[in-house]
């Protein structure tokens, strides 16, 4: 199923890449369970400490949130651990969005974004 989500996500948006982390039980991290068109295996098994990076912010907050330039972005707490995973996966503009089900957050969703006009991605 988060299979699906993931390629939906993909296809519905246009993007290359797009991935689902799961909030572990009683713990305070998501950890990505589901992926299309990640390239590196250490994103593929990435774990998001809650309110850390990008995708642990949306994870723990609910909120959506976006970046053009994810190393650069001083908006939300990085690691280097996490850093380095999106550096490695060639990433720069990162959206992600909560995963609801029967109004509580369960995840987030995040995918890869288009550069800024006149940019390349990654």
């Amino acid at each position: 199923m988060l299979g699906a989500l993931c390629r939906r996500i993909r296809d519905s948006l246009g993007t290359s890449t797009a991935y689902v982390a799961v909030n572990r039980a009683g713990g305070h991290e998501a950890v990505v369970s589901a992926s299309h068109g990640l390239v590196t295996p250490l994103f593929r098994t990435l774990r998001l400490p809650h309110r850390i990076g990008l995708g642990g912010l949306v994870a723990s907050d609910g909120v959506a949130q976006s970046t053009e330039d994810y190393a650069r972005d001083a908006t939300f707490r990085h690691s280097p651990a996490l850093d380095h995973s999106v550096r490695e996966e060639g990433l720069r503009g990162i959206a992600a969005a909560p995963v609801v089900v029967g109004g509580h957050v369960i995840g987030a969703a995040g995918r890869r974004c288009p550069p800024p006009r006149g940019g390349t991605d990654g």
